[in-house]
């Protein structure tokens, strides 16, 4: 074997370690993030009263006694930052929503723990104030390509991934809380026609907010049949795209109860 090819076989040797550990990085960081969520999960679960209770056993409580949802209480205690739960049944979307209100960006690389996170977890709009509550509750999260976080939005492109999960449920720490999706949408942050949906927190009036709703529907990938209406509570869920830079995926939803 001449100098040159082992120097090539070498090259070729020290690229595949590379990537290699690379992707066992990856890897092990996602099945990492993944455990501690499913150990919240599980508290969640645990602590959430059953639908049909064993015989001779008692329901527990649905609310702890200073008001809160029992299935949050634990969490909420162990950070106070926690402000619900996000869930899209049938698929990855199951995971704390957190708050800072100082920025959107605690949370972007953040765990629960407040420990350093690619994935980070969903949080909402600095902006939104639940307490009231805001017209339109904006949550943010991350587009992995694992597949966790939110990721599963942009398959909310297809019509039929929508019609197989039309609803979101999203809990405060006080209320269960259901809401239908009335349209998906992209827009690119900067460009010209950009759908400025982050800026819209509070409706003043009805002409305000029907304005928001057709602007959102004109953008629409499909119509779904579904609206909104002054005095309806908005939930509105934001990811990455990666078609282009800086594109964004929206699915914007009307609670129903």
């Amino acid at each position: 074997m001449t100098r040159a090819k082992k120097v090539i076989l070498l090259l070729s040797l020290l690229i595949f370690v590379l990537c290699a550990l690379y992707l066992g990085n990856y890897f092990y960081k996602d099945y990492k993030v993944e455990s501690d969520v499913s150990a919240l999960r599980e508290i969640v679960k645990d602590a959430a009263p059953k639908d049909t209770p064993a015989p001779n056993e008692t329901e527990p409580p649905k609310y702890a006694q200073n008001g809160m949802l029992n299935a949050y209480f634990e969490l909420a205690s162990k950070n106070p930052d926690m402000v619900g739960w996000i869930k899209i049944p049938d698929t990855k979307v199951d995971y704390p929503v957190m708050y800072s209100n100082q920025s959107n960006e605690y949370y972007l690389h953040r765990n629960f723990e407040k420990e350093y996170s690619d994935n980070g977890l969903p949080y909402l709009d600095y902006q939104c104030d639940l307490s009231r509550p805001s017209t339109n509750l904006i949550i943010y999260g991350h587009n992995m390509r694992s597949g966790a976080m939110f990721a599963a939005l942009t398959k909310y492109k297809s019509r039929e991934y929508y019609e197989q999960h039309p609803n979101i449920n999203f809990d405060t720490l006080y209320e269960e809380g259901v809401y239908e999706i009335f349209a998906v949408f992209t827009t690119v942050v900067g460009s010209k026609d950009e759908l400025y949906y982050t800026e819209f927190i509070d409706a003043q009036t009805p002409e305000e907010f029907e304005a928001f709703i057709n602007s959102v529907k004109s953008r629409a990938y499909y119509d779904t049949g579904k609206t909104a209406h002054f005095g309806d509570r908005l939930l509105t869920l934001s990811t990455c795209s990666y078609n282009e830079k800086n594109e964004r995926t929206v699915v914007v939803a009307r609670r129903i109860r």
